[in-house]
């Protein structure tokens, strides 16, 4: 059975996915950064973090209050 807060999560998640697209468009829009730095303010479900990150191939830092979405920023999921 899932919990109140998996379920949060599974939809902050799905969430994210559909806005992916913006976040590939607005970093395709920055002139172009060898290794920049990026810091996500309020980083959420982490799925627009990790395609900075992967996108970037520079640094990049997730900020936010949920510890649980910090938690799985920091293992890559």
């Amino acid at each position: 059975m899932v919990t109140a807060e998996e379920q949060f999560q599974i939809q902050k998640d799905q969430f994210g996915k559909r806005l992916l697209k913006y976040t590939r468009k607005a970093f395709r829009m920055l002139s172009k950064m060898y290794k920049p730095r990026i810091l996500d303010v309020g980083c959420g479900s982490v799925v627009p973090t990790l395609e900075l990150a992967r996108l970037s191939k520079g640094e990049t830092i997730g900020i936010d209050i949920d510890q649980y979405s910090l938690d799985r920023l920091t293992r890559g999921i």
